[in-house]
């Protein structure tokens, strides 16, 4: 998306045993993607704008409904017909090898180009 990003992670632990904080991945990805873009595109001004937005993930139909929801952004946005077309999205299961499911078995032709299925 051109003015934000979604993105679905499993909090980890620090060297320490800590669980790194919400706050401190975000500041990471952030940070390092506004320098990275200010320095591709010649910008100063900021690039995102402070804070984000955050919603749990309690169970796999919760996981397959943000799923679908990221991969339909740029559909809904009018960006590309498909969300495989859309350039900037990368999903762990496009790494995985055909004879696995991806995530809670959902294909791409459930939910075409255009689709309201999800609740925002």
């Amino acid at each position: 998306m051109p003015d934000h990003f979604h993105i679905l992670l499993k909090p980890s632990q620090d060297e320490a045993g800590e669980w790194i904080k919400l706050s401190r991945i975000m500041n990471v990805i952030k940070g390092y993607s506004s320098h990275k873009i200010k320095e591709l595109l010649g910008r100063k001004e900021p690039v995102w704008l402070r804070g984000y937005y955050d919603r749990a993930v309690r169970d796999s139909n919760d996981m397959s409904e943000y799923h679908k929801y990221i991969e339909l952004n740029p559909v809904r946005a009018g960006l590309v017909e498909r969300w495989r077309e859309y350039a900037y999205i990368w999903t762990w299961e496009m790494e995985m090898p055909k004879e696995r499911p991806r995530l809670g078995a959902v294909q791409e032709q459930d939910y075409p180009a255009h689709s309201n299925s999800v609740a925002t």
